[in-house]
């Protein structure tokens, strides 16, 4: 019995460092994925569509895998802010495979629903397509990987 309690520090130590390891390898890889939201492209005959109730948009995701493995992306959900108010969330499930040091566009819509936002917020998101104004959108939100979630977050400034 004695000889069994004597396994049990190093049974423990062993428990430890392999769930250290687990987790630093996790952690490494979210630090080896990159992002970037760019081309934020606003749709006018689609949005003419709707007479501007609705506003369209498209936004470029360049994720860069600088990881030594395949990184699958299982989903990208993320809120779209103007002056820290949300006006739109994308969700999309995507099964993407970014193969070790390459990088991946995912090409995501945007919908605003003009009637849902303050005025001020509406009239500045219909000028883009005239380019009478500048502003910022947010981006804030999470990609999830096989391993697990990580944030992003990220600030654009459009408008001339």
């Amino acid at each position: 019995m004695s000889k069994a309690k004597s396994f049990i520090p190093a049974i423990v130590m062993i428990v430890t460092l392999i769930g250290i390891s687990i987790y630093t390898n996790v952690f490494n890889t979210f630090k080896d994925i990159q992002y970037k939201f760019t081309g934020l492209k606003f749709s006018m005959a689609q949005s003419l569509e709707t007479g501007l109730q609705d506003l369209f948009f498209t936004i470029n995701l360049v994720l860069t895998n600088n990881h030594a493995t395949v990184i699958t992306i299982d989903a990208i959900d993320f809120d779209v802010l103007y002056n820290n108010v949300k006006i739109a969330t994308v969700s999309q499930d995507t099964g993407i495979n970014i193969l070790p040091k390459q990088s991946s566009i995912s090409v995501l819509n945007i919908e605003v629903i003009t009637d849902n936002l303050p005025n001020s917020i509406a009239t500045a998101l219909q000028q883009i397509s005239t380019g009478n104004t500048k502003f910022q959108l947010a981006f804030n939100g999470t990609i999830t990987t096989q391993l697990g979630k990580f944030p992003v977050k990220q600030t654009l400034n459009i408008g001339s």
